[in-house]
């Protein structure tokens, strides 16, 4: 973009959008007192409905337990630091989409302030109760910044599991009832879902290879059944794992597909000597996708879904999206081999990232889901692979459109989305604007193709917007304000006073022809972002500063 003449006359604008730099905001959401016990039940419930369908490392009647302690305590039996713990970090988690969809004023970010003020009282580096307490902060990491690398807590929370013999089969027979085996269980997996999805992401090891793991999948019925009474809450929750148990099963073969991926290009220099090797290749990618889609076959079916995880288009998202991881990696491989990638693999990469673009794009518009930076990368990546496969077809003079026909309105979707959540996550902002060039680049020379609609090629409609303080993520405490400890936080977090002004998509913004971008060129792309949105965005990173000198610069030439 720098070296390009089409951006001279820019170039300030451009360098100071760019330089835009993630801003954590100093919060105006303080510690939360606990809440009244009809608010309290409700975000209680929106958790059991929600994260505890997907996440139930957490038993129900321990959570039933701790929340009677605090909202029905009688003398004998007084709340301690692990039941306010616990229930705080469950406000906070439930609280995020409640916030968000406008059903409470509350910010999330103060009942996780208020839970870490019990973190020095609690384990939270060892035994099965910390790894518990380290997961609960991870679930809310998602969400909001915690200071601290989601793929560390997952490892963090692997090496106690494996400690503790996690990782292994029962000896039979033993002592420990059945219902703290399954608990067990469920905690093992529940590391290994952050772990696989996390180190995936990054392209970092496995905290424990799948040949060191011999404990069973936990049984689909929970063991932990709650009490009509529990907690006062009039929410019948099951104990139904067949949801989690589904997840584990994806994240298996996920996993599987990574080391395939990674052996086959480690050998690269010997395999692509091998005439065989393309077709080697092949076959792995196809053996992948008829495992997955055999995958998607075996779902549990809901009759009345009770949230997003129960739903079949939940289903059909998390299929194409690891599709896509699939795909990807496969394109990765061919190319580096300088061998060729037929059409037949370019629709199928293509088809994958469309079908990303859309099933997001609906669930967010109907408020199914919320956004998150994971979810941003996501979608990045998907519209940088259009934009990939549009560009290769342009290349190969077989003309733009064969292989996606509607482009066009998939990268519209793709940017409209990515534009909207980038206005609740300022930090992502830079990915947003970079995109809209690329989709402007591409409508410019390929909408015309007759086997597509032709869109306007100007840019999308938006304001800088003052965004307020409490629809910001992530959050960081005030100095005076509990976090989480230092020997598991990362370094950098600098609060910026006052409301954050997020920049809008230039209008200045030059044509510039990224048709001719090849793999290195995205892999560089998405490389910043992948440590971006499992939390390891390092924002005093020299690049920052390296840009803001870059902008000095170019004021003082007067350019």
């Amino acid at each position: 973009m720098f070296s390009s003449s089409a951006w001279k006359a820019s170039r300030e604008r451009l360098l100071q959008c760019l330089a835009y730099k993630p801003r954590i905001a100093e919060p105006l959401a303080t510690q939360h007192q606990l809440p009244q016990l009809e608010m309290a039940t409700q975000l209680l419930d929106t958790f059991l409905r929600g994260s505890q369908v997907m996440h139930p490392f957490l038993l129900v009647t321990h959570i039933d337990e701790s929340f009677d302690r605090i909202y029905r305590a009688t003398g004998t039996e007084q709340p301690g630091a692990q039941d306010m713990f616990t229930i705080l970090m469950i406000f906070a988690i439930a609280a995020v989409t409640m916030y968000r969809n406008g059903k409470i004023r509350e910010h999330p970010y103060g009942y996780y302030l208020s839970a870490m003020r019990h973190l020095g009282r609690i384990p939270y580096t060892t035994g099965k109760q910390g790894v518990q307490n380290l997961l609960l902060v991870a679930r809310f990491g998602v969400y909001h910044h915690v200071g601290t690398s989601l793929w560390e807590l997952a490892r963090q929370c692997m090496r106690a599991c494996i400690e503790m013999e996690y990782h292994l089969p029962l000896i039979s027979p033993t002592s420990l009832p059945d219902l703290d085996k399954q608990h067990n269980q469920r905690i093992f997996w529940e590391c290994y879902l952050l772990d696989r999805y996390s180190s995936t992401t990054l392209g970092r090891p496995f905290a424990i290879a799948d040949h060191d793991i011999e404990v069973d999948l936990p049984s689909k019925v929970g063991l932990d059944t709650r009490t009509s009474s529990g907690a006062g809450s009039t929410l019948a929750t099951s104990s139904d794992l067949s949801v989690f148990i589904y997840m584990v099963q994806l994240r298996q073969i996920t996993s599987r597909i990574r080391s395939k991926l990674l052996a086959m290009s480690s050998n690269s220099q010997d395999h692509h000597r091998s005439f065989m090797a393309t077709g080697q290749i092949y076959a792995s990618l196809h053996k992948f996708l008829a495992e997955l889609d055999h995958w998607r076959t075996s779902a549990p079916r809901y009759e009345q879904p009770k949230g997003l995880y129960e739903s079949q288009e939940w289903y059909d998202f998390m299929l194409e999206k690891d599709k896509l991881f699939l795909m990807r990696g496969g394109v990765n491989i061919l190319f580096k081999s300088r061998r060729g990638v037929s059409q037949d693999i370019m629709r199928l990469w293509g088809r994958c990232a469309t079908r990303v673009v859309e099933l997001y794009a609906s669930l967010y518009r109907t408020g199914r889901v919320t956004y998150t930076r994971s979810y941003f990368q996501i979608l990045f990546h998907a519209g940088l692979s259009v934009i990939f496969c549009v560009s290769s077809e342009a290349k190969s003079r077989t003309g733009a459109g064969r292989l996606i026909p509607d482009f066009d309105a998939t990268l519209s979707v793709c940017g409209d989305t990515l534009d909207a959540i980038s206005e609740k996550l300022p930090d992502a902002r830079g990915y947003a604007v970079v995109f809209e060039s690329m989709r402007r680049s591409v409508f410019d020379n390929f909408s015309a193709s007759p086997t597509t609609t032709a869109y306007p090629a100007t840019p999308r409609e938006t304001h800088t917007t003052s965004l307020p303080i409490q629809d910001m993520a992530p959050v960081v405490p005030q100095q005076n304000e509990p976090s989480m400890p230092t020997s598991i936080q990362s370094q950098g977090l600098h609060p910026a006073s006052g409301p954050v002004q997020a920049p809008a998509y230039p209008q200045w913004m030059p044509e510039l022809d990224w048709t001719d971008m090849n793999f290195d060129t995205m892999q560089g792309m998405e490389g910043g972002l992948n440590e971006y949105a499992w939390g390891d965005l390092n924002i005093n990173a020299d690049m920052w500063n390296r840009i803001e000198h870059m902008i000095d610069d170019t004021i003082d030439d007067g350019q």
